[in-house]
C-alpha cells in the first residue's frame, strides 16, 4: 500500500495490521508445533516391527493451547517411542511362566531356548534429531511471520 495519504487510510492500515496481530501467536504456535511433527515423524518409523501382532503405531501429536501471548503447544510421542529413543542395556529374556503349557523363547537360526540372553539395543533418537533440525525452522518461522503482516501492511 506504500504512503497513507489520510488519517482514515492509516487507521485502515492500523486495524488490519491488529487484526493480523491478533491471531499470530497462536496460529505461529500451531505452525511451529506441526513442524516439530512433521521432523519427528520423517526420522521415525511408522510401525515398530516385533510389538504386537502388525508392530506398534509411533506417532507424533500436538495440542495448542491458550490465545494471546499465553498460546503454547504441547508436541507428545504415540506409541512406544521409549524403545527406538534411547538405549537399552543387555538383559536376560526369560520364559514366560504360565500355568500348564510350557513355554520357550524362540531364538531365529538358534533354536529353541528356555532364556535368551539380550545384547541392547543402541537408539535411533528420531525425537531428539527431529526436535534440533526443528529448532531454527521454527525460530526463522517467528520471524518471517511476523514480518510478513508489516510487509503486506505497509
Amino acid at each position: 500500500m506504500g504512503v497513507s495519504h489520510s488519517p482514515e487510510e492509516l487507521a485502515h492500515k492500523l486495524g488490519r495490521l491488529a487484526a493480523d496481530y491478533g491471531d499470530y501467536p497462536k496460529s505461529a504456535t500451531s505452525e511451529a508445533a506441526l513442524i516439530v511433527k512433521e521432523n519427528v515423524t520423517k526420522l521415525a518409523p511408522a510401525r515398530l516391527r516385533g510389538v504386537g501382532k502388525r508392530g506398534a503405531r509411533l506417532s507424533v501429536r500436538y495440542t495448542v493451547t491458550g490465545a494471546g501471548v499465553e498460546a503454547r503447544a504441547r508436541v507428545s510421542a504415540e506409541g512406544p517411542f521409549q524403545l527406538i529413543e534411547a538405549d537399552t542395556q543387555a538383559h536376560i529374556i526369560p520364559k514366560a511362566r504360565t500355568r500348564g503349557a510350557r513355554r520357550y523363547v524362540v531364538i531365529p537360526n538358534v533354536g529353541v531356548r528356555s532364556l535368551a540372553h539380550h545384547p541392547g539395543t543402541k537408539g535411533k533418537h528420531p525425537w531428539a534429531k527431529g526436535v534440533d533440525i526443528s529448532v531454527p525452522l521454527v525460530k526463522r518461522l517467528y520471524e518471517t511471520k511476523a514480518n510478513l503482516a508489516l510487509r503486506r501492511i505497509f
